[in-house]
């Protein structure tokens, strides 16, 4: 019995000596963590889209773009004159290739007010055609025109079986870029989801040109008549229209971005939409030549130039060369959905795709005027300027949509 009332006693002094009670011993321990809590607090949460800080992305793109417009009949085969060879709807472009580089910075988490700034670059790309008849000139080709005096449907010849042979050539190439600084700022936050408001200004850029290219040599034996009274033995005809527009829109957008993020993964929907001024340049050209194939005898077979004419071709003449420029409204819209995922605290990738769309814009296919004043053609006995080919107003809608990917830098 000593024993054990020398242990209760021992117990009794040491809480006497702390102050509590001896029930009250279990609780001597010292929380590490704010009363009541009992698990630590979390760590702030990194979401895939941070309403703070500055950032800094790059994609890889790949767009298509609307047909060009080429409603004039550039060729036809004589043998079956309803039978077009170039011309009378369109071409392709195909896909372009290009880049997209953005940046900016989120001054406020409250209310995501921020700056980003943008540009889009795609490579210059272009469509290529050729149409040719065989060495002894078949099929028969020509060009489809209407003459101004009469107005009446002539054709001027490609190649003549056994007369002329030749091959008409269709060029086009196209480049498009924008760039943009935008205003963002959050309208409504509810869970995960962010709807923001964006408004700033975008420059927009369409540059393309469309040439026409005649090579035509006469057979053994042919003899071509100038208007200047030279002569041209087995003659080589070269006759190149260049048409080129350039469009460059400057003008207010505003729009919508929706997003829902979550701990390592977003989407966002995108929509904007501007009006604005598009500054129209058109530029005509056409050049003519005649060169001989069999100079004098005993001499070194070279194409020797006996006649050209600078400023004229066929859908070229004094009536439409040179450059003209107009100012019209223009309106543009853009919609885009992207998704991506947050690989490292600092880094996102992200995959896309997006459509824009803008009106009023001239394109080089919409220029051209086949009505054409035969004497003031390249090929022409030469004679002052008339009404026609005229330049054109003509002006139509212009679209380009893609996917890009890329990354994200978080800073």
């Amino acid at each position: 019995m000593r024993p054990s009332i020398v242990v209760a006693l021992a117990c009794l002094l040491a809480g006497s000596a702390s102050g509590q009670s001896p029930g009250e011993a279990a609780q001597t321990w010292a929380p590490w963590f704010p009363p009541g809590q009992l698990d630590p607090p979390a760590p702030p949460l990194v979401t895939a889209t941070p309403s703070r800080g500055w950032w800094a992305r790059a994609d890889l793109l790949a767009w298509g773009v609307r047909r060009g417009p080429l409603d004039a009949v550039l060729a036809v085969d004589t043998s079956v004159p309803s039978r077009q060879m170039l011309g009378g709807g369109g071409y392709e472009l195909g896909i372009f290739l290009g880049a997209q580089l953005r940046g900016g910075c989120h001054f406020d988490p409250e209310s995501g007010f921020g700056v980003e700034i943008g540009a889009v670059f795609l490579e210059q790309n272009g469509f290529g055609r050729v149409i040719a008849s065989d060495v002894t000139g078949t099929p028969p080709l020509a060009r489809p025109l209407i003459d101004e005096a009469t107005g009446r449907p002539v054709f001027a010849p490609i190649s003549l079986p056994n007369v002329l042979t030749g091959r008409l050539e269709l060029a086009a190439e196209l480049r498009f870029d924008y760039q943009e600084v935008l205003l963002t700022a959050d309208a409504c936050r509810a869970g995960g989801w962010r709807l923001a408001g964006v408004g700033g200004y975008r420059h927009l850029s369409l540059e393309e040109e469309l040439s026409v290219t005649q090579v035509s040599r006469g057979g053994q034996g042919t003899v071509f008549a100038l208007p200047a009274g030279n002569n041209a033995n087995e003659p080589v005809i070269r006759i190149r229209d260049t048409f080129g527009t350039r469009n460059d829109f400057h003008g207010g957008v505003v729009g919508a971005r929706l997003t829902c993020e979550g701990d390592s993964c977003f989407l966002v929907l995108s929509a904007k939409g501007g009006l604005g001024v598009n500054l129209q340049q058109v530029r005509a050209f056409g050049e003519t030549s005649v060169t001989d194939g069999v100079p004098a005898a005993g001499v070194v077979p070279l194409l020797v130039p006996v006649g050209s004419r600078s400023g004229a071709g066929v859908l070229v003449g004094p009536s439409n060369a040179g450059t003209r420029s107009r100012t019209q409204l223009s309106a543009l819209g853009e919609a885009g959905v992207e998704a991506g995922v947050l690989l490292f605290p600092w880094m996102k990738a992200q995959i896309g795709y997006t459509g824009l769309f803008w009106t009023g814009v001239a394109r080089p296919g919409d220029q051209i005027d086949t009505t054409i004043n035969l004497n003031a053609s390249g090929l022409g006995v030469g004679g002052p300027a008339t009404g026609r080919p005229a330049p054109q107003s003509r002006q139509t809608d212009f679209w380009a949509h893609g996917f890009n990917v890329g990354l994200t830098l978080l800073f």
